[in-house]
């Protein structure tokens, strides 16, 4: 087996559909969800792993299921970051009892245990973000409203040196991607974040 059907192998077990992967979007569904980011004047959703599996996670994935079954017209482009062993059934998720019947979710597939986005890891982390970045402003996005979890808030000082420190997969987004951190979007947690008392910790 060569090393390019080993990688279309990966695809067919763990990969996320193309026509969801912010990276890997035909033409016409680029063109349509930079549209639809435009009527939103730059605004998007953003979730770090939703669907994890703990009690505190309950109301994230319910919420996540209103919002994806709402008209596309009615609520601004989804972007969910899911580990990439797991974005199978994030699709099968989003599928079932009808969810997500305009399509409108999109996804970037991430480390394990870590929102950085797949293939660069800890050491790679700022290169893999700044991917992220390049593409999200290619797609005009520049204002987020981030849900999903786990942030912690540690003592400490993060990477970025700038107060409140956090760490976890919605601390390590959010550090990336705040322009009150080391990123260029305007961020704002939701309610639909864990532990749920972290939205009072990050003031947009």
């Amino acid at each position: 087996m060569d090393n390019k059907q080993f990688m279309r192998m990966m695809d067919d077990l763990f990969g996320t559909e193309p026509s969801r992967n912010i990276f890997r979007l035909e033409p016409e569904r680029k063109e349509a969800l930079k549209a639809r980011i435009a009527l939103w004047n730059g605004l998007v959703w953003v979730f770090i792993h939703p669907l994890y599996n703990a009690r505190s996670f309950y109301d994230i994935e319910e919420g996540l299921s209103r919002l994806v079954c709402m008209p596309s017209e009615t609520v601004p482009p989804i972007i969910i970051f899911e580990e990439r062993e797991y974005v199978k059934f994030l699709s099968l998720w989003l599928k079932h009892e009808n969810r997500d019947t305009d399509f409108h979710c999109s996804m970037v597939e991430t480390d394990l245990n870590d929102s950085t986005p797949f293939g660069y890891g800890e050491e790679c982390r700022a290169y893999g973000w700044k991917t992220v970045t390049d593409k999200f402003k290619e797609l005009g996005i520049r204002r987020i409203l981030m849900g999903g979890g786990w942030l912690e808030i540690m003592k400490n000082p993060d990477w970025t040196g700038k107060p409140p420190y956090m760490e976890q997969c919605v601390g390590i987004a959010l550090s990336h991607l705040s322009n009150k951190k080391g990123g260029e979007f305007e961020v704002e947690l939701s309610s639909l974040i864990a532990p749920p008392e972290a939205c009072t910790c990050f003031a947009p």
